[in-house]
């Protein structure tokens, strides 16, 4: 149940004149503090784009707008924040800033569609201004834009692509029967009841979109979020990345340049990572620029800044980037640790996927409850779990939660590279094995082969290292249900499987259906039974991670189950 939120309505403001400041410039800026919509994060859930035609002798806008307003707030039991250009701007005035910013600062877009809408290209603009902005704050299922289909189109006229109907929501307010006659509230309007029941039908679908984005916000705890400052390539991935972090009711610093005359703030840089609680690094090709006076690179000392806090850290990693020297020695490290420190000890997720993907693993982290200090029953148990998978299965609502889960009792997730320079995934994956308490192999989506291929690449890797015996290792089996899955591991569910002399058993978790943690149980156990204290650096043996492995070929035979070449 989402509660009622008390929210001061500007709903007659002109064009926004109650809230705007002069920067002293010459520009006008939005105050963002004086008004707060019923989503977190959007200072208006409402933003109405209209053709000035539809409003000039019916004053047809004018009652729809009032009409929605009423009815919204009987739906969700609170005032809602809609907002609309009254002076409604012609075709010869500029698209303004403070238009462009309304928009963007919208839950919903209400288009109110007509031959005279699709006739204006500043209502064109605006469309195009919410749908470039609109995928930082997407909500899965649903859309953001509402289809006001204030009359029919005459044949052989079609709208934007931007407001196609498998795309968006479609509310007709005419009689689609006789498409001569038009929906009016007026009172001495034959069509008013008509017109109530659409209406009741569009506050309803937007209500759903409100909550659905209000409760997707809510989930998150508010945090206060580090976003370092990245290279000049990178600046409008971080400005999406920013959106995504608002719209899910999280607070952004730094608030203000940590560069100042090519000189590092150290203060306010302090100052941002003492308010955090989680810090966020993007890195792509460039080491980036180096302050006066300093050896590493403005994104190097921000990351080495929050790693000497202590800060939980969220790192992307650009796929297919093509490093500089400086930048592949700075990625090297941050992969490795520069070989000295556990990436469960620096608190750091390391994600080299999509943006897509790790804008939705990183709400996901941090929704998700403070991984530091661990529950007591698992105190003293330490280290962190990579959980290795294929890109199929990166959608997985089974793989979230399984995430979810670890992280929720204290473990930290390390997850897959998928992509990198030629040659380094191997190495990367060896490193990721032995710098982990524990692998977890997740069996959806992927080929039996592939599978194989991971357990003996596991195998492998860890005879290089000096406690195998103590490492962890799962399969973890989720839908969907295969023959072959079934064979090679039904009658293992929940049991361990001796596949591998000198290393502790396979836990085989899952069993073909949904997850649930009952499911981690036997993982759980075991590494709380076989640490009682936090496990060390991982010792590698002096042989190169690019070399050949061990001969592992009597451990292979000696196995149960059967792993195909």
């Amino acid at each position: 149940m989402v509660a009622a939120k008390s929210v001061t309505n500007v709903l007659h403001s002109e064009s926004g004149a109650n809230n705007l400041t002069d920067t002293g410039l010459g520009n006008r800026r939005l105050r963002m503090d004086v008004m707060s919509g019923y989503v977190p994060g959007f200072d208006h859930d409402l933003f109405i784009s209209y053709a000035h035609l539809d409003n000039i002798n019916s004053e047809w806008v004018n009652d729809f707008e009032a009409e929605l307003t009423a009815r919204l707030a009987v739906v969700l039991g609170t005032r809602v924040e809609i907002w609309r250009d009254r002076k409604k701007l012609n075709g010869l005035d500029k698209f303004d800033e403070v238009i462009a910013q309304r928009i963007q600062r919208s839950a919903i877009f209400a288009a109110v569609v007509s031959p005279s809408y699709l006739n204006s290209t500043y209502c064109l603009k605006e469309l195009r201004c919410f749908v470039t902005n609109a995928s930082a704050a997407e909500v899965p299922g649903k859309s953001r834009i509402a289809r006001i289909r204030k009359m029919a189109l005459l044949p052989g006229v079609t709208e934007p692509q931007e407001l196609a109907p498998a795309e968006t929501l479609g509310f007709p307010f005419f009689d689609e029967t006789d498409t001569t006659v038009e929906f009016d509230i007026r009172p001495e309007s034959t069509t008013k009841e008509k017109y109530r029941a659409e209406l009741k039908n569009l506050a309803a679908a937007i209500a759903g979109v409100l909550t659905a984005m209000r409760i997707r916000a809510d989930k998150a705890q508010g945090r206060i979020v580090f976003l370092a400052e990245a290279t000049a390539k990178l600046a409008q991935i971080r400005a999406n990345v920013k959106d995504e972090l608002i719209a899910n009711g999280h607070h952004v610093v730094p608030q203000r340049p940590l560069l100042k005359d090519g000189t590092l703030d150290t203060d306010a840089l302090e100052e941002a990572i003492g308010q955090a609680s989680y810090a966020i690094h993007l890195f792509g090709d460039s080491y980036g620029v180096i302050p006066d006076g300093s050896k590493n690179s403005l994104a190097h000392a921000q990351y080495q800044s929050a790693a000497n806090a202590k800060l939980p850290q969220i790192a992307w990693i650009m796929p297919d980037a093509d490093p500089d020297e400086r930048q592949k020695e700075f990625l090297r490290d941050l992969r490795y640790g520069a070989g000295k420190t556990q990436v469960s000890e620096r608190r750091l997720d390391l994600c080299e996927i999509g943006l897509s993907e790790f804008k939705e693993a990183m709400i996901d982290i941090l929704a998700a409850p403070d991984p530091c200090p661990p529950p007591v029953a698992l105190k003293g148990v330490g280290g962190s779990v990579y959980l290795l998978f294929q890109k199929e299965d990166i959608e997985s609502q089974e793989l979230r939660e399984l995430r979810r889960e670890l992280v929720n009792v204290g473990f930290p997730v390390a997850l897959p590279v998928f992509q990198a320079q030629p040659g380094e995934l191997r190495s990367i994956e060896e490193q990721r094995i032995v710098e982990n308490v524990a692998t977890i192999i997740y069996y959806g989506n992927a080929q039996d082969a592939w599978v194989d291929q991971k357990r003996k690449f596991l195998i492998n890797s860890l005879g290089k290292t000096a406690r195998a015996g103590d490492y962890s290792r799962a399969v973890y089996v989720s839908p969907p249900k295969t023959p072959m899955k079934e064979l090679e591991f039904g009658d293992f569910l929940g049991r361990p499987l001796l596949d591998a002399a000198g290393l502790s058993p396979l836990l085989v978790l899952g069993d073909f259906g949904p997850f649930s943690r009952d499911k981690l149980k036997p993982l759980i156990e075991s590494l709380t039974r076989s640490r009682s204290v936090t496990p060390s650096p991982p010792v590698v043996t002096t042989q190169s991670l690019n070399a050949d492995p061990p001969d592992t070929s009597a451990a292979l035979a000696a196995q149960p189950t059967r792993l195909r070449n």
